[in-house]
């Protein structure tokens, strides 16, 4: 996108007067601003990418944050498996010994 404007006409420029140009998706605008010439550009698709990709980057965000937050829950819900094997073993050992004396106690 290109603007041609003659220099002499830039201090002629009424206050909140202003020049555009586009071309496309491409825009450019030149005023002036008391002692000041501001010159803005625009590119529409340009916008539109970094709003998509600001939205992709909320949304994984808000999706990581709550896969951290499954994974601490079913972190804290996760029983330790020694502590359930060595249950499991002075449970059977209980079981197995009291078993063992009732038969032996029933023979004699």
């Amino acid at each position: 996108m290109s603007l041609t404007i003659p220099v002499d006409s830039l201090p002629a420029l009424p206050q909140g007067a202003s020049y555009h140009g586009r071309s496309g998706q491409a825009g450019i605008e030149v005023s002036r601003q008391g002692d000041q010439i501001l010159v803005t550009g625009t590119c529409d698709s340009l916008e539109r990418e970094v709003e998509y990709y600001s939205d992709l980057y909320c949304e994984t965000l808000q999706q990581l944050h709550e896969q951290q937050q499954r994974f601490q829950t079913v972190e804290k819900s996760r029983s330790d498996p020694v502590k359930t094997a060595l249950t499991g073993l002075l449970i059977g050992l209980i079981v197995g010994g009291t078993t063992v004396a009732g038969i032996i106690k029933l023979k004699h």
